[in-house]
């Protein structure tokens, strides 16, 4: 619930500013949200996410203290600010250790799913002091107009002074994946490499795309409301939006197009059915 509440507070403040300031404003909040999501996923709500600099469409974010990250989770949770920010779908990410200047990490993302280039998903990355940087190929600046700095403190700094009000909730682990193989249709997925299978052709899901998929299938040919979906895939994350789920369901509908006997179908005003 806290942490709900710590995203929220956020969204509201992405919200605004984003109203009063241009494109170059625009994408370092979300470049600086993404931060705070990858820091929340390894328990650290405290150092710092420090100020976003930008070199024309590329955008660099740096940590004060080293963390771990999932890659999967990672790829996830830059997609979905990207979508909740509207940003351009058109990205390349790379994670740099900052001691040896390596690049640990790097993918590509596409608004067409098939171009997507996101290798070693189930590789957890040791503890570092990395860098995030992340180029928008299509990124145009804009003027942007002054935002008050004393309204930009109360926050950034008010969620955190709220979340440290209240003690944090142990996370609850969630259920590990099926080590087996589904079938749906013509395709294969299989939870544990995060990838569909159609013929001879192979796509990776993202973490999210997966859970989302295979809680539909928990209930084929059956209708799964819309709350139930979001509990199962975002739980008390409380990082989506209203459309969320409809965007992460659409890209699943892309990736399932080739077999016209497996289909997303959406039961207006309750939720979702996978028939197949």
């Amino acid at each position: 619930m806290q942490l709900r509440l710590f995203h929220t507070i956020l969204g509201l403040f992405f919200s605004i500013l984003l109203s009063a300031k241009g494109e170059a404003a625009h994408y370092q909040v979300a470049v600086r949200q993404m931060g705070h999501h990858i820091l929340s996923d390894f328990g650290d709500i405290n150092s710092r996410v420090m100020p976003v600099e930008q070199e024309g469409d590329l955008f660099i974010l740096k940590f004060e203290k080293p963390f771990s990250f999932e890659p999967l989770r990672l790829v996830d949770r830059i997609e979905e600010t990207v979508i909740q920010a509207k940003l351009s779908e058109y990205y390349q990410v790379a994670l740099i250790n900052e001691a040896t200047g390596e690049v640990v990490y790097s993918f590509e993302h596409s608004p067409d799913s098939l171009s997507n280039i996101i290798p070693c998903l189930g590789r957890d990355q040791p503890t570092a002091k990395y860098r995030l940087q992340i180029r928008f190929p299509d990124f145009q600046e804009e003027e942007s107009a002054e935002f008050p700095l004393w309204l930009m403190a109360i926050f950034i700094v008010g969620p955190i002074v709220l979340l440290l009000m209240y003690p944090r909730k142990k996370n609850i682990e969630a259920e590990p994946l099926s080590e087996d193989s589904i079938q749906l249709g013509a395709y294969t997925y299989s939870p544990t490499k995060a990838q569909l299978s159609f013929k001879d052709q192979k796509q990776e899901l993202t973490g999210k795309e997966g859970e989302l998929l295979l809680r539909l299938y928990q209930d084929i040919n059956q209708t799964v409301k819309r709350e139930d979906l979001l509990e199962a895939v975002w739980g008390d994350e409380g990082d989506y939006v209203g459309r969320t789920l409809d965007v992460f369901i659409s890209r699943l509908r892309k990736k399932l197009e080739e077999d016209p006997s497996v289909k997303i179908v959406n039961i207006r005003g309750v939720g979702y059915k996978l028939i197949s």
